[in-house]
């Protein structure tokens, strides 16, 4: 049984792939690469979700071979007390890996930490349930990298944002300068307790140099590279 580690940074889950024993994966490789999306500008991998082995990568040689393997992640069990340790460099350092690297980019984005994505809206406001408050969900994947939920207080609007890329959040107010902090610990509490952190305005702010988004060439901070852009 082969296990193969893939090329990654400490700051991001490690990634594994391994094989059934007995099984060579041929026939699934195949229809992967049939089936499949491709995952980095030159074309040459692709990535699809097989209701057995799950998601399997498929590369393309350069003389036209092809070689898959399914890919699991495997999150640390104390993931929660090194983000939580992370310094603004570390921050910048993650924003600027998961974006300069179009594969670790695309795969965490289907992965991390909750799959499939179109049902992690549900998840989120199960949990947030606790607070017994209206919550609103308008997600939208066109132009966002993350989960939006809305908190409607009689004073105030306060819109939460998780990303999907990253175990980060951030809050915003939309109505009203008074700040709840009662509300804004309860928020970070149930965050923590799913091993997310709330970053601050200050870290959101921090700038990621060389690298260019879609929508952005310039003044390019963590928070777009987090939240905003997709």
């Amino acid at each position: 049984m082969a296990i193969q580690q893939e090329d990654n940074d400490i700051l991001l889950p490690k990634i594994y792939s391994m094989w059934p024993e007995g099984d060579d994966g041929v026939n699934v490789t195949q229809e992967a690469w049939v089936k499949g999306e491709f995952f980095n500008k030159e074309q040459t991998i692709k990535i699809y979700k097989h209701p057995q082995y799950g998601y399997i990568k498929v590369f393309m040689g350069e003389e036209g071979y092809i070689h898959g393997y399914p890919i699991k992640t495997l999150y640390s069990q104390n993931l929660i007390s090194v983000i939580r340790d992370f310094s603004d460099k570390d921050i910048v350092r993650l924003c600027k890996l998961l974006r300069s690297n179009h594969s670790i980019f695309n795969f965490a984005l289907g992965n991390y930490p909750y799959s499939p994505i179109g049902f992690a809206e549900k998840f989120w406001i199960e949990k947030f349930k606790i607070l017994k408050l209206p919550i609103d969900a308008f997600s939208d994947f066109n132009y966002s990298v993350c989960w939006t939920l809305l908190f409607r207080l009689t004073r105030q609007v306060l819109k939460l944002q998780i990303s999907i890329i990253a175990p980060f959040a951030k809050i915003e107010l939309l109505k009203d300068e008074y700040i709840d902090e009662n509300l804004i610990k309860q928020i970070e509490h149930i965050l923590i307790e799913n091993d997310y952190i709330l970053l601050s305005d200050k870290q959101l702010q921090l700038e990621v140099e060389g690298i260019e988004l879609d929508n952005s060439q310039k003044n390019i901070n963590v928070s777009r590279c987090l939240f905003e852009e997709y």
